[in-house]
């Protein structure tokens, strides 16, 4: 049986949203996002129906609406309509529900749950570098990366996000 949990897949939805909004110039130079392509109107922002996915996501049964899945597919969704207040209150209620989550469902041992917020911390971080915010970004791509090792998109993201610093620094000593 498939659980919304584990159907992860890779976005590249909001990787034009990254290449737009901090003008990078190579396919090789985006930040990914992750979807929970299964649940939350997952399968409308893989296929690039950002704002069809806002109105299902936004017009769920209000227990839905608390979910993680749909805060962290909300998270993606707004970034990729580049509006960065609303993905900002999605990012972070996708950490906070991550959290709750956690703490009820640490005795399953064959879904590790600190996954979720792995994903949570990832989107955020996406976000967090978006709007400039090159510390914290750093911050949650590390978090998330040792919170699931097996992700490889937090170390990718950490790695764009130290070499766009760093030629930012150059530039800037010219």
């Amino acid at each position: 049986m498939k659980t919304s949990r584990s159907i992860l897949i890779r976005c590249l939805v909001s990787v034009a949203l990254a290449m737009t909004l901090l003008g990078a110039h190579a396919q090789s130079d985006h930040y990914r996002t992750l979807v929970i392509q299964d649940a939350a109107a997952g399968e409308a922002l893989v296929q690039g129906q950002i704002d069809e996915a806002i109105a299902v996501l936004t017009a769920d049964e209000p227990t839905a609406r608390g979910s993680f899945e749909t805060h962290n597919n909300l998270c993606v969704a707004y970034m990729a309509r580049k509006d960065l207040s609303a993905a900002t209150s999605a990012c972070s209620a996708a950490v906070a529900s991550s959290d709750a989550k956690k703490r009820s469902l640490s005795a399953w041992a064959t879904q590790p749950v600190h996954n979720q917020r792995a994903i949570a911390l990832l989107n955020r971080g996406v976000l967090n570098a978006l709007s400039g915010n090159i510390d914290a970004a750093r911050g949650d791509f590390v978090a998330s990366s040792r919170l699931d090792r097996r992700l490889e998109e937090p170390r990718a993201n950490l790695e764009r996000l130290l070499t766009r610093a760093s030629a930012a620094k150059a530039a800037a000593n010219r």
